[in-house]
């Protein structure tokens, strides 16, 4: 095969939309995506920033995430990514106790699917 029909076999037309940033998402889910966004794109740091500024322009707290960020933070995807999770995360304590609030105690998920299956199996007769 010639050059331009390799070419032509890599190249795709497909495009992947750039992450929305939203307050209630944990910053670090959305960097995340922003990175697969990149690679799919790919596009290089200072690009991807580009577009993950703009995205962070319409949160609340977007326009002063900007305000803070040095030289190095516009160029290179690694700090800019630490200035975020550092300025927008929560911190493992916040997980910790999140997670603590979601447990069910004593019981295991099977015994609560277990529970579950019988009380629907109740209100259903046949």
């Amino acid at each position: 095969p010639s050059k331009s029909t390799e070419n032509a076999a890599i190249k795709s037309d497909y495009r992947v939309n750039a992450p929305k940033y939203y307050s209630s998402m944990p910053i670090e889910t959305w960097l995340r995506n922003m990175e697969i966004f990149g690679k799919c794109s790919n596009i290089d740091d200072s690009k991807l920033i580009t577009v993950a500024i703009s995205n962070l322009l319409s949160g609340d707290a977007g326009a002063n995430i900007i305000e803070s960020l040095d030289d190095d933070e516009m160029t290179d995807w690694t700090p800019f990514k630490r200035n975020l999770e550092t300025s927008l995360g929560q911190s493992d304590e916040f997980y910790k106790n999140q997670f603590h609030k979601y447990q069910r105690g004593s019981h295991s998920i099977g015994l609560y699917a277990v529970v579950l299956q019988i009380k629907t199996q109740q209100k259903v007769k046949f």
